[in-house]
C-alpha cells in the first residue's frame, strides 16, 4: 500500500525543549509518528508525519509555529505532502530515529540522491546491527525550507552511528561526491528522540524479497 503522508517540520531554540515535550503531551497526535529531538547545540528539531488529510499540512504547520512561537519565522517551520519511494528493513522497535530532509535543485540529483540511496547508502547502513530500518519519500512543498527528499533511520540505538562500518560507509567515492554539494554536506542530523511509537509504514511492496 503506498500511503501519502502530510508532514509538519519545526526547528527552534533548544532550551525550548521541555516547553514542546509538555506540548506535545498535550497534543492530538493519534496515528502521528513524531520525532523530536536537539540536533546542534542551540538548535531542536519536531518533525510530525501522519497519514494525509484533505485538509493538509498547513493548518498543522501554521498550529504548530503559534504554540512554539515561530509564526513569525518561515524559514523554522515547513508543511510537506510526502509520496513514498522505498521501505527497507524491519519494523519494530522503539530506539531513537534520524529524520534527514533534502534539497536537490533539480530532476538529476534528486535522481542520483534516490540512486545512491538504493544501491549503496541503504544496503550498506542495514547490513550493520544498529540499523532497523530506512523509509524514504518524495516531498511537495507547501511551505518553508523547499526540501524534496526525506529520509527516516530506524535505529538500535544512538552508538549504531559510530559502528566502524557505517564511519566507512561515509568514505565512499560517491558519498564523497555527494558531500560536494551543499544540499547534501549540510543535511545531516544526529539521531533524536521518537516520541510515539511508530505506526506508518511507507512501501511494503519495495523491500527487497529474501
Amino acid at each position: 500500500m503506498r500511503m501519502e503522508l502530510d508532514v509538519v517540520y519545526a526547528t527552534f531554540a533548544r532550551a525550548a525543549l521541555p516547553e514542546a515535550e509538555a506540548l506535545l503531551a498535550g497534543a492530538d497526535l493519534d496515528g502521528a509518528e513524531v520525532a523530536l529531538g536537539g540536533v546542534r547545540r542551540d538548535r531542536a528539531e519536531l518533525w510530525i508525519l501522519r497519514p494525509a488529510t484533505a485538509a493538509g499540512a498547513l493548518p498543522e504547520r501554521a498550529a504548530w509555529a503559534r504554540r512554539l512561537g515561530l509564526a513569525g519565522d518561515d524559514a523554522a517551520t515547513g508543511a510537506y505532502r510526502a509520496t513514498p519511494l522505498s521501505d527497507r528493513g524491519a519494523a519494530g522497535g522503539d530506539g531513537p530515529v534520524m529524520v534527514i530532509a533534502f534539497a536537490p535543485p533539480d530532476a538529476a540529483q534528486r535522481a542520483e540522491l534516490d540512486d545512491y540511496y538504493e544501491r549503496e547508502h541503504a544496503p550498506l547502513l542495514l547490513a550493520t546491527p544498529g540499523w532497523r530500518r530506512i523509509r524514504r519519500w518524495a516531498l511537495d512543498p507547501l511551505a518553508g525550507p523547499p526540501c524534496t527528499r526525506l529520509a527516516v533511520h530506524d535505529l538500535v540505538d544512538r552508538d549504531a552511528v559510530r559502528d566502524p562500518a557505517v564511519v566507512a560507509s561515509m568514505g565512499t567515492p560517491w558519498y564523497e561526491r555527494l558531500m560536494e554539494r551543499p544540499w547534501y554536506a549540510t543535511a545531516g542530523r544526529p539521531p533524536i528522540a521518537r516520541v510515539r511509537t511508530p505506526v506508518i509504514t511507507c512501501v511494503d511492496s519495495s523491500r527487497p524479497k529474501a
